[in-house]
């Protein structure tokens, strides 16, 4: 069993901690699980149901068949669509066996939120949101009031030390953002990952889950929660390789009476997205789409020809994310207003490698899919290199090649 015990408040050194005692038996790890904030947000913490921590380890007590005992309260609206639907959604999607969620009480509050707020990355899926709902026909009701930022895991897992610097690093734009757009930065962190490390998933295929135990640790202040969409509702279907699949069936089941989570810019794919913010001037002065850290932190294989250690630009430009982005941009016509935030010339480099791995991977993944698509719509001229290189991701033949290259490169 996991066990979650009744949660408590604690302040520290000018940070407040939401705790709650966590007992995970298949893995002999008894542990206090918190979420933290600064005190000016430390009082919207929800220290009256569990909902924050159930949430935030459902996926490890799936995997390891364990049910969650609650030693404390669990929202009713949240407990419900947990055991009828959550449960079965994950379960069917990873392929695991059904758990019991048993909580000491089941309750309705009424915490009086009133923030309407969104996960603030400086991405693609970030801006559009943001545009979306500080736009003047944006009903009231919908208006962002706050933005978050949360360390739980998207800078990596593996060397806690680096993963912090570059939490802060990234924090230092994203608080130049929120300044100059008028609206308070609330940021979050959490020692969820802890929880994960004996458990095989990677970030990905849980951040959905994490992401939005961050959000319901602060119940008392969001009212509404908008969690950028990654794809389009169109391609919804269950999925243990990349849950953002199935954000449209999350969100809504993963809400309470008093927090309201929503898919943020559904109808439209990233591709579709870019398109649409790339002449607004915020987005030409803070776009960051870089995962140089998360790649650096967790160790990743990029290939033999990226260099991402050494970074002048705001975004590497050698990562899957800068080249897809700066891809789009020039199809789209658009890549020369980006030229102070990315480096061009080591994009023009890698391009043809890059579209290989497009036009390769197009019929496995949607994120590809969707640029090769907009390339065809655009008429964008295709190397015949690119094309014959896309046969190594094809038939998955990658690390055979990055072999040959490297071979190459250590004999020239």
């Amino acid at each position: 069993m996991i066990i979650i015990n009744k949660p408590f408040i604690e302040t520290r050194y000018g940070k407040v901690y939401l705790k709650a005692m966590v007992t995970d038996e298949c893995n002999r790890l008894s542990e206090t699980c918190y979420f933290v904030t600064e005190e000016d947000y430390g009082k919207y913490f929800c220290d009256e149901v569990s909902d924050a921590f159930v949430t935030g380890l459902l996926l490890p007590a799936l995997q390891s068949n364990q049910d969650i005992i609650v030693k404390g309260a669990i929202s009713e609206k949240l407990y419900f669509n947990l055991t009828i639907t959550i449960v079965f959604i994950l379960s069917k999607a990873f392929n695991y066996k059904p758990i019991k969620i048993i909580p000491e009480k089941i309750v309705r509050m009424n915490f009086n939120s009133f923030a309407v707020g969104t996960g603030c990355s400086l991405g693609i899926d970030s801006f559009s949101t943001i545009i979306k709902h500080t736009a003047d026909d944006c009903p009231d009701s919908y208006k962002l009031s706050h933005l978050t930022y949360f360390n739980v895991g998207a800078h990596g897992e593996k060397e806690t030390e680096m993963v912090n610097k570059s939490f802060q690093n990234d924090l230092i734009k994203i608080k130049e953002f929120a300044e100059e757009i008028k609206l308070p930065l609330i940021t979050v962190e959490s020692n969820l990952p802890v929880f994960f490390r004996s458990y095989s998933f990677n970030f990905n295929q849980t951040h959905v889950i994490r992401n939005m135990s961050m959000v319901l640790s602060l119940q008392k202040l969001f009212r509404k929660y908008i969690y950028s969409s990654g794809y389009p509702v169109s391609e919804i279907h269950l999925s243990s390789v990349d849950p953002t699949y199935m954000e449209g069936l999350l969100q809504p089941n993963l809400s309470t009476e008093n927090t309201e989570l929503i898919v943020g810019g559904p109808n439209l794919s990233r591709a579709e997205k870019a398109n649409e913010i790339c002449d607004n001037n915020l987005v030409q002065k803070h776009l960051y789409v870089c995962v140089k850290d998360l790649a650096i932190n967790n160790k990743m294989n990029l290939g033999p020809w990226v260099k991402i250690q050494d970074v002048e630009k705001r975004n590497c430009s050698g990562c899957d994310k800068c080249l897809r982005t700066l891809l789009v941009f020039e199809i789209i016509g658009k890549l020369d207003e980006y030229n102070e935030l990315f480096d061009l010339p080591k994009y023009h480099s890698l391009k043809k490698l890059f579209m290989a791995k497009v036009i390769g991977l197009k019929n496995k993944s949607f994120v590809f899919k969707d640029v090769y698509s907009l390339a065809i719509k655009n008429n964008y001229k295709i190397s015949f290199l690119s094309r014959l290189l896309s046969l190594v991701y094809k038939f998955g033949i990658v690390n055979l090649f990055y072999k040959i290259v490297l071979k190459f490169k250590n004999n020239s």
